[in-house]
Parts: structure tokens; sequence; C-alpha cells
């Protein structure tokens, strides 16, 4: 899905539901959990359904994502971090917050 989908979503459930502050979380937490899947899905399409996913394929789908994320966040604005899906998901996995901090660490030294 593209940013712009995810926002018609967020939009058409505050729209319906209303813009309370319970509202907004539910349909952040439904919205993170989606671009979780879609991210996982990606992954596993360009790892060639392997068991083990090398980081030089998983890093550059997650920074998509995130870039996904941060076009997401300006178009809904209503306080959506751009860098919420990154802080949520190396939140989640302390493996996963030490492999792209290890790769853009690297990407930093090679500029």
């Amino acid at each position: 899905m593209k940013a712009k989908e995810y926002a018609k979503i967020w939009n058409d459930y505050l729209d319906t539901n209303g813009r309370t502050e319970e509202n907004v979380r539910k349909i952040l937490f439904e919205i993170m959990i989606k671009f979780t899947d879609e991210c996982k899905e990606v992954t596993k399409k360009r790892s060639n359904n392997t068991k083990v996913v090398k980081d030089s394929v998983f890093i550059p789908v997650l920074n998509e994502f995130s870039d996904k994320w941060k076009a997401f966040a300006k178009l809904v604005g209503d306080g959506v971090k751009e860098d919420g899906f990154k802080a949520w998901l190396c939140g989640q996995d302390k493996q996963i917050a030490a492999a792209w901090e290890r790769h853009n660490e690297i990407i930093k030294r090679n500029r």
C-alpha cells in the first residue's frame, strides 16, 4: 500500500468515529500492524522466501518503510511522528534496532 492509502484509512476511520485520543491510538496501532505485516511480506519476497534473511535485504526494506511512514505522517498530521515506525519497530526488537544502527553507521562512514 502507498502512504496515501494508509492516510485514507486513517482519515476515513477518524471521520467516521471521531478524532478522540482513544480513536487516534486505535487507528494508529491498526495501521502500525498493517505496516509491519506489509514490511514482513516485502522482506520475505525480496529474500526469496528463505528462512534466514540477511541484513543486506532487510535493512533496505526497513529504510523504505521508514520513508513511507514519514510520508504517511506528513499526510495525516495529528501528531503522528515521522520516525514513529522506526522507533516502534526498534522498541519491539532490540536486534532489529542494532542491525539498523550498524547499517546506518556504515552508510555514514562511506559518504
